[in-house]
């Protein structure tokens, strides 16, 4: 860079030595830190393994971004494409007989009590339950499943839940308006929300999961409205309950008292020992879990026709006949790997993701859908390295959400 300096006619003009020269001695140390940024970038590719040897071209071109994700600026590649096996971060394996699981119920609600169901038909002799606390503890227990068939039935009594507690916990007006609403059951069941202005023209996606205390976002919602609304939850046999209608407004931001002043999850309590019960519910099984603290909990079963993907969580990924790591895509690792690390980045505070878009909406080729068309997390953030704060694709919210919502 130059700099020019044109004196006036008939005025003295002072030299501005030391701001040139200070200038200029930035601009050398700038220069230098980046050739020398590119140079160890460079370094780091020719040493850090199988996937530089291919990928040089991406790791030179998205490293040297303003922002740049960190698992792939520490070359942590496996983190999120080794999907469940390389996003630990252990160094000793999960299960040491079990070479691969197949995952059949993941349910991330932190809570005490899980009541889980598992068609028979699925599921293999041996159930692997893992547990992950509010620290990120997690632990792998087995439990031997009997024959369906000795199992007592749990007994329908034909009534179903009786709901009580429904509340509006908070409504958020931020790039998208939502509410979130809580309510309990004296029984296990799912969670769903009718609502509308006028009418109970919409829905909130199901919760299937079972459960006595319940939370459900209601998302995509206009301002300065009055919604309707009822809580419904079904227990395992079909038996259904709907609340009273209630109502809640758009028209101001709020969150509830009680939010306010609840207290963190404990980080220090220990996971301690798990208690089970099973029980028949038709041909399926139903499983009821019970902890000292609130866990998360994941349900899987051994897929014994895959081969390991790894003997060790530090190590590569085991090579497919190819000779090139297993690796996933997809929901895995356009949805379910963010939440890894960004389990707080839910509800109200993103835009949906694992949803097709509304009928007659036009999405644009540079918001990348899953293969079957769905939403995911990439649609809106690039991968490795953008220009943009949090690796967005585009320069401003409004101008994010304008490109799908074109009369936002």
């Amino acid at each position: 860079m130059m700099f020019f300096f044109f004196p006036s006619a008939g005025k003295p003009v002072k030299k501005p030595v030391l701001k040139t020269g200070r200038s200029v001695f930035l601009l050398i140390i700038l220069l230098g830190a980046i050739v020398g940024y590119r140079g160890w970038a460079l370094q780091v590719s020719e040493d850090t393994g199988s996937c530089f040897s291919c990928h040089r071209e991406t790791w030179d071109r998205e490293v040297l971004q303003p922002y740049v994700h960190a698992p792939f600026a520490e070359k942590q590649c496996s983190r999120c494409h080794g999907g469940e096996v390389a996003a630990a971060e252990k160094s000793e394996p999960v299960v040491d007989d079990i070479r691969n699981l197949r995952w059949l119920r993941h349910d991330r609600a932190l809570a005490s009590e899980h009541w889980l169901s598992l068609p028979a038909d699925r599921v293999s002799p041996v159930l692997w339950i893992e547990t992950v606390a509010a620290d990120k503890e997690k632990a792998m227990q087995s439990l031997a499943l009997p024959p369906l068939d000795s199992l007592p039935v749990l007994v329908n009594d034909h009534e179903g839940p009786q709901i009580s507690d429904v509340v509006v916990r908070a409504v958020e007006l931020g790039v998208f308006v939502s509410a979130r609403i809580t309510w309990k059951t004296d029984k296990f069941s799912d969670s769903v929300i009718p609502f509308g202005v006028d009418s109970f023209d919409h829905q909130s996606r199901k919760d299937t999961y079972l459960r006595r205390e319940h939370e459900v976002i209601l998302s995509g919602l206009d301002r300065d409205r009055t919604y309707r609304f009822r809580a419904v939850s079904e227990d395992i046999h079909g038996n259904r309950t709907a609340s009273d209608v209630l109502a809640f407004s758009t028209e101001r931001a709020f969150v509830d008292e009680e939010d306010r002043a609840s207290n963190p999850a404990d980080f220090n309590a220990k996971m301690g020992v798990m208690n089970h019960t099973l029980y028949r519910a038709g041909d399926e099984y139903l499983l009821q879990l019970a902890f000292d603290v609130p866990v998360a909990v994941s349900l899987a079963v051994e897929a014994r026709s895959h081969r390991s993907r790894t003997q060790n969580m530090s190590s590569d990924l085991e090579k497919t006949d190819s000779g090139h790591p297993l690796v996933q895509g997809g929901v895995a690792l356009n949805i379910q790997v963010c939440y890894t690390c960004h389990a707080q980045i839910q509800g109200a505070m993103s835009h949906p993701v694992g949803i097709y878009p509304p009928p007659g909406m036009h999405i644009p080729a540079e918001y990348p859908l899953l293969p079957d068309g769905r939403i995911s997390c990439m649609s809106c953030h690039n991968k490795h390295g953008s220009g943009l704060p949090y690796r967005l694709i585009k320069s401003s919210r409004k101008e994010l959400c304008v490109g799908c919502h074109v009369n936002y």
